[in-house]
C-alpha cells in the first residue's frame, strides 16, 4: 500500500505544504518560514521519505518536494528578499550531480534569490562520502545558500556535522526547549552553544518553544532566534493552493 501511495505521490505529487515562521527573538520580527511536507497519502510525512529511501527514489521525491515548495513560496505576496525559505534535505540529494543544476535553474524560474535559501541539512540519513558533502555545501555556500543543521543534539552525529559541514544556522532540537525552566543543565548546553556560535559566527535557532516562560529563558540565555507552536503554528500560506 505504501509503495503504491509513494508513486502517487511523486508522479501526481499528491503533496502540499505549511509553513511555520521564525522570529527574531530580540527584534520580534519574523526573518522567514520553514516550509513542512504534508499529504493526505501518509499521515507521518517521515513515513513518506523513508519510503522512497526503501524503494530508491529518494532523489525523485525531495526534487519534487522542493521545487514545489519554492513555486509556492514565489506566488506569496508580500514576501521580499529578506525572508527567508528554510528547506530540508537529505544529505545523498545534495551530492546528487544534478543537485546544482536543478536549483539554479529553479531559481531562475521563481525570481528566487540564493541567499533567501537555508538548506536543512537532515540527520536522519548516514552519510557514506564525507568529503563529496563537504564539497558539495562549499559550492551551495559560494553560491549564496545557506546551510543549517537540523534537529541538533537529537542524533550522535550533531557534534561531527558541527565541525564538518560548517553550517551557518543550528537549529536546536525542541528536546532543549521542553522543560527548560526546570532543567538547569539544559540552560548550561544551550549557553554553551551560544557562546561557540557568537565566537564562530553561526546563528543559533531554538526550535518548539511553546510557551512565554520558555521564550524568556531562552532569549535571556542569548538565543538570536525561535520557531515554535507559541510564535507560530504550522499553516499554509494566503495565495498558495493546497
Amino acid at each position: 500500500m505504501s509503495t503504491n501511495n509513494l508513486k502517487s505521490l511523486i508522479d501526481d505529487e499528491q503533496f502540499f505544504h505549511h509553513f511555520q515562521p521564525l522570529y527574531h527573538l530580540k527584534k520580534r520580527k519574523r526573518i522567514g518560514y520553514e516550509v513542512l511536507f504534508r499529504s493526505k497519502l501518509f499521515q507521518n510525512p517521515e513515513m513518506a521519505f523513508q519510503t522512497a529511501i526503501a524503494e530508491n527514489c529518494l532523489y525523485e521525491l525531495e526534487i519534487k518536494n522542493i521545487q514545489k515548495a519554492i513555486y509556492s513560496y514565489s506566488r506569496i505576496s508580500g514576501m521580499t528578499e529578506r525572508d527567508k525559505l528554510f528547506i530540508n534535505v537529505y544529505p545523498s540529494t545534495l551530492t546528487q550531480p544534478a543537485f546544482l543544476k536543478f536549483m539554479h535553474k529553479l531559481l531562475l524560474e521563481t525570481h528566487i534569490k540564493s541567499y533567501q535559501i537555508i538548506l536543512e541539512i537532515n540527520e536522519s540519513e548516514v552519510v557514506c562520502n564525507t568529503s563529496l558533502l563537504q564539497d558539495r555545501i562549499a559550492e551551495l555556500k559560494k553560491l549564496g545558500y545557506f546551510i543549517a543543521i537540523d534537529d541538533f543534539g537529537k542524533g550522535t552525529a550533531s557534534l561531527r556535522a558541527l565541525i564538518e559541514f560548517t553550517p551557518d544556522f543550528i537549529k536546536m532540537d525542541r528536546y532543549f526547549a521542553d522543560g527548560l525552566a526546570a532543567s538547569e543543565s539544559k540552560q548550561e548546553m544551550i549557553k554553551s552553544i551560544v557562546t561557540f556560535c557568537e565566537s564562530t559566527n553561526v546563528y543559533l535557532i531554538q526550535e518548539g518553544i511553546e510557551n512565554q516562560k520558555e521564550l524568556s529563558i531562552i532569549h535571556t540565555l542569548g538565543v538570536q532566534f525561535g520557531q515554535g507552536y507559541l510564535l507560530g503554528k504550522p499553516a499554509p500560506l494566503r495565495g498558495v493552493e493546497v
